[in-house]
């Protein structure tokens, strides 16, 4: 976290020492179109594409692992232990 912040301030000082005003920049209109047009472009990528397949996913995977989580949490809080045939199936001895 500390080394962002670092290379944060330092990219504002080379911004400075170029004399870009960042204000100047954030507020143009060409700046402003672009971040609409990138920002537009992202939710049609979301709404045609990405929106479907990962809800799916979400609510297939993410929800079995959501509920073997909070068993997880369960377990811990009444202070189980987790059966090993449940999580790390044990192989037979040969």
């Amino acid at each position: 976290m500390i080394k962002l912040i670092i290379i944060i301030v330092i990219l504002i000082l080379v911004v400075s020492y170029f004399g870009i005003n960042i204000q100047q920049v954030a507020t143009s209109p060409a700046s402003q179109g672009n971040f609409s047009y990138v920002w537009n472009g992202a939710v049609h990528l979301w709404d045609t594409y990405l929106a479907g397949p990962l809800t799916y996913a979400w609510n297939t995977v993410g929800t079995a692992l959501w509920k073997a989580f909070m068993q997880g949490v369960q377990n811990v809080k009444v202070n189980q232990s987790i059966p090993n045939s449940t999580v790390y199936p044990q192989a037979t001895g040969q």
